[in-house]
């Protein structure tokens, strides 16, 4: 829970973007977590609609949410779009700002896709080939750091239960 705003917070400074998402599938939990630096107050985020469709990680059921990040996340290729207003899958986040570019590349997990990083500008044109490959080679790192987290956050709640079970056995 403190890693996905640190991770969205450092990155979106990195590549100077006024917003940063990750969207990524725990499948120890079953569920999605994810992190925006922009909430969007007028409709349900993407990640509300992707827990309540119960998509997991379907490229079908992926497809038909109106956002690139899902359509990444299906394809397990990153995308580039030089104008937003150009694709009919772009969504903004939010109402307030006016974004005109996007990156999105897709979180590998041992060969498969975990979820998505997206990179969103209010400049058009904004993301190069150079920023399309560093945030290839950041995307690793940040589904490791996730992955652990979850493994980390997993260990505990099954500690946890172990405790509470030892604790209210009779003595031997």
């Amino acid at each position: 829970k403190s890693l996905l705003p640190l991770i969205v917070e450092t990155l979106g400074d990195l590549f100077g973007v006024e917003e940063c998402s990750v969207y990524y599938y725990d499948d120890l939990a079953s569920d999605w977590i994810g992190r925006s630096r922009v909430q969007s107050s007028i409709r349900p985020g993407l990640l509300d609609r992707m827990r309540q469709a119960h998509i997991a990680l379907q490229p079908e059921g992926l497809r038909t949410l109106k956002s690139i990040i899902p359509h990444v996340i299906a394809s397990g290729k990153p995308e580039v779009l030089v104008d937003v207003s150009k694709d009919p899958r772009y969504e903004s986040p939010n109402a307030t700002i006016m974004f005109h570019s996007q990156l999105c590349v897709p979180l590998m997990l041992h060969h498969q896709v975990a979820g998505a990083l997206s990179l969103e500008s209010t400049k058009l044109g904004r993301f190069s080939h150079e920023a399309l490959s560093f945030a290839g080679a950041a995307a690793p790192l940040v589904v490791a750091s996730l992955r652990n987290a979850c493994l980390h956050e997993g260990l505990q709640r099954e500690g946890g239960k172990f405790a509470a079970t030892l604790a209210s056995m009779p003595e031997g």
